[in-house]
């Protein structure tokens, strides 16, 4: 993690223009029969695809429409008019292809508000030219749905069929469109091997390297795609999310820009620029406009829950239930909903609403009852009673033990925690998950040598045992017995990079600040690419500066909770980070730990409970730059310049080339109108970093023009 980087960017962007009468379509897979069977989902995810060029059209994908469609089937609720409920769409298509020799007979289905009766529409198209049968499909229906295509829509949709593969490669999209849990890189290399000039094939091919962990090759690929055809909005909208998980947030944001410009209402590319907006407002509209074109989009509703959240925590709840009753599957959002009722204060409420699912929902899955373990200690009777019902329907579930265990130690009993885990871990002797929560568990109880035969049992008698092992003492807060088990491996390979990382990360949690920067160093230079070791070497060079190469000693407990929040705080899990943090301080009362809760908190958004934290760490650290610097910005962000100036001259002060105060210090001037100040701040942190251009170069010739005048 770098140093604490909290910059408050004032939107100089017009705010887009967002779609408020979208056409929301849902497109279900075809039934394909005979010779013709390869175009059923093929074909399908053409139509989605193709429709989604039109401006204010939106289509989601065919896996959505596919898991609503199975589970209404399930539920025996399978009709037009629930379908149309669950996605707010205005028609369904639907489709049967056949074969006729050569022929495709495709006979299209129209359901929903503007039909009382599903219609009928037979078209015939080439069986062996997917691009040409997909043409003549999209023709139809546009013209049976009265679609306005203007000029430019009918260019960009022709440029986009264009770029329809071969039918093996067609399957292979479609089957990765389907966005279903997995990894279809194997099949799409061999789509790309056939057809390396579709967009469609090459911009699939990238999001499925991406996945894999390969940023690089995924950032060419969706590079090479959109080059073949800018219209193509989907390979935009893969590309943009690539970008940003690279960090390359200015040219994501022109990506998604660029797939508005196509289609203002396409949601994923509304959802997406809400994301990287530095405007709330804006981001706001975003968000909703994205809820409009698809209300299923879960990270729209965690986005403006978050944006919310700081703002009006009522809203904020409002806002995840609402998205909780749209996407009544969603773990994620029925998870949010709880964890928000008890940033709420309302315990009791979030135990009926979790009841209330478990009594409602007809599909439960071990994951809704998993969330029974967000439940707080006092409620630990109530959380075991409907784990246990989970557990009667679900035996063997992995998810369920871990659960289960979860809350069994969070109420102290951790001996009969580690019992359900080795109960469910000779069920499964071979899942990781099961047995590295065993061996955490075991080396928390005291149990080491229990713990590596945990690990042994499923990584087998080589290094790499030893190497979890030691990840597993840093889990545990056992940086001593971590540096113990790396030394040798160490001596035996001094080559791998990822071990020096390692030592060093337990180095730094033993407070050896000087030889854990060493070992990190030396990592990099084994491999200078290594994002593990430069944000661990970041890390402690901030912990360090932050005490002053004053060692911080913590108890066993407070440093197992601590470690979780370092954990959930490098995944970013700010939420999941503020409750470990806040249970690392309830068991030691603790400057850097306060540091850190604060930390967790002012990036989540809430900016009132993060203060008086920072104020705890200020007790210790009185003269840290980071501290200072962070309290400023949390009163910049309230509006209370009086107090984020006061702060961030003493972070200034306190170090001169601290960039990030130098920034934040600039920013309070300008809201001040003391526009000279402004730029004399600015340019300091320009002259230290030349990288902040692009996020304040343009306020600071606005602030030069206001101070001239």
């Amino acid at each position: 993690m770098k140093r604490v980087l909290l910059t408050l960017l004032f939107s100089l962007l017009t705010a887009t223009a967002l779609a408020q009468n979208v056409e929301r379509l849902v497109v279900l897979p075809f039934n394909a029969l005979g010779s013709a069977e390869a175009y059923g989902l093929g074909l399908a995810t053409g139509v989605q695809r193709s429709l989604n060029v039109l401006d204010n059209v939106y289509v989601p994908t065919i896996g959505d429409t596919l898991l609503v469609t199975q589970r209404l089937q399930s539920q025996e609720r399978l009709s037009s008019e629930n379908v149309v409920t669950a996605f707010g769409a205005s028609v369904i298509i639907s489709g049967q292809i056949t074969a006729q020799g050569n022929q495709a007979d495709v006979l299209l289905g129209f359901a929903g508000p503007r039909y009382p009766e599903i219609k009928d529409l037979s078209v015939q198209g080439p069986l062996d030219e997917p691009q040409q049968l997909l043409q003549v499909v999209i023709d139809a229906v546009i013209n049976e749905l009265g679609l306005r295509v203007s000029g430019d829509d009918r260019r960009q949709l022709n440029a986009v069929i264009a770029q329809t593969p071969s039918l093996p490669s067609l399957q292979a999209v479609a089957r990765a469109a389907l966005r279903l849990p997995g990894n279809n890189l194997t099949e799409l290399n061999a789509a790309a091997q056939l057809d390396p000039a579709s967009s469609w094939v090459l911009s699939e091919q990238a999001r499925a390297l991406a996945l894999a962990g390969d940023g690089p090759a995924a950032l060419e690929n969706s590079l090479t795609a959109i080059q073949l055809e800018p219209n193509d909005i989907e390979a935009l909208i893969i590309r943009a999310i690539i970008l940003r998980s690279a960090g390359e947030l200015e040219v994501a944001q022109q990506a998604f820009d660029a797939a508005l410009q196509i289609n203002p209402a396409h949601a994923l590319a509304l959802e997406g620029k809400g994301q990287l907006s530095g405007d709330a407002a804006q981001a706001q509209q975003l968000f909703e406009a994205s809820l409009n074109s698809y209300p299923r989009l879960v990270n729209a509703y965690l986005d403006l829950a978050s944006l919310q959240r700081g703002q009006s925590e009522q809203r904020t709840l409002q806002t995840l239930r609402r998205g909780a009753q749209a996407i009544p599957e969603s773990v994620t959002l029925h998870g949010a909903v709880i964890r928000q009722a008890l940033r709420l204060g309302d315990s009791t409420g979030a135990l009926t609403y979790l009841r209330q699912v478990l009594s409602e929902e007809a599909n439960l899955s071990p994951a809704l009852y998993s969330l029974a373990a967000l439940l707080p200690s006092e409620f630990s009777t109530e959380a075991l009673e409907l784990l246990s019902a989970g557990k009667t329907r679900y035996p063997q579930s992995d998810t369920i033990a871990l659960a289960e265990a979860e809350v069994l130690e969070s109420s102290g009993d951790n001996q009969s925690a580690e019992a359900v885990l080795t109960e469910a871990f000779a069920f499964n002797p071979e899942s990781s998950q099961l047995a590295n929560a065993l061996a955490i568990l075991q080396a928390r109880n005291g149990k080491i040598e229990a713990a590596k035969t945990t690990l042994e049992s499923v990584a087998g008698q080589n290094p790499t045992v030893r190497v979890n092992l030691a990840q597993l003492y840093l889990q545990a807060g056992q940086s001593q017995a971590a540096i113990n088990t790396l030394e040798p491996l160490l001596q035996r390979s001094p080559d791998d990079a990822e071990l020096y990382v390692l030592y060093g990360i337990a180095l730094g949690r033993s407070g050896r600040y000087e030889q854990a920067l060493n070992s990190l160093d030396q990592a990099l230079a084994l491999n200078p690419e290594s994002s593990s070791a430069q944000g661990a070497k970041a890390a402690i060079e901030q912990q360090r500066e932050l005490t002053k190469n004053q060692a911080i000693e913590l108890n066993q407990d407070a440093a197992v909770a601590f470690e979780a929040g370092l954990s959930a705080l490098g995944n970013g899990e700010l939420e999941q980070a503020a409750q470990n943090f806040a249970q690392a301080s309830e068991l030691q009362d603790n400057s850097l730990i306060a540091f850190y809760q604060g930390y967790a908190l002012q990036r989540s958004g809430q900016i009132r409970a993060a203060l008086p934290l920072y104020e705890r760490a200020l007790e210790d650290f009185p003269e840290s730059d980071t501290v200072l610097n962070n309290l400023g910005y949390g009163y910049l962000q309230l509006g209370r310049y009086d107090l984020a100036l006061d702060y961030l001259k003493r972070a200034v002060a306190a170090d001169p080339e601290n960039t990030e105060a130098q920034v934040n210090i600039g920013l309070t001037y300008y809201s001040l109108a003391r526009y000279a100040q402004a730029v004399s701040a600015w340019e300091t942190a320009l002259s230290l970093d030349a990288g902040l251009e692009s996020s304040i170069g343009n306020l600071l010739e606005d602030a030069r023009t206001k101070a001239a005048e």
